[in-house]
């Protein structure tokens, strides 16, 4: 379903069913970044970045004070996956400095100076 939702532009049939009051007790972050990210297996030029960014930013607002792995997984989509853009990844980067508390954004800045697949460009 996750799958299908993400390639066929389905994107908000998709977001009603994690949304749904039955099912949202249940879920967390790694569903939401998994939604997010197309699998190897799917044709890239079929997925629109739009609904990739959207699922991120769903999850960037349920888990973005908390989860420095969704900024981090969000930064490297940008990288990595073709129609993905580098500025949105710096931006990404302050983003996260900004919404991060204390301890949770020393290990985020941690976390992405020791990632090997972001450019040293890109880290500060």
């Amino acid at each position: 379903m996750i799958i299908f939702t993400l390639v066929s532009s389905e994107c908000r049939r998709g977001k009603a069913l994690v949304a749904s009051p039955l099912v949202q007790p249940f879920l967390g972050v790694e569903l939401h970044v998994t939604f997010a990210i197309p699998p190897m297996a799917v044709d890239h030029s079929v997925v629109k970045m739009k609904n990739v960014r959207r699922a991120f930013e769903d999850a960037v607002t349920d888990f973005g004070r908390s989860e420095p792995d969704v900024w981090l997984r969000y930064i490297k989509m940008e990288l990595h996956t073709p129609g993905g853009e580098a500025l949105r990844a710096g931006q990404l980067h302050s983003r996260a400095i900004q919404s991060l508390p204390g301890s949770l954004l020393t290990l985020f800045i941690q976390q992405y100076n020791a990632t090997s697949d972001i450019p040293a460009s890109e880290a500060e």
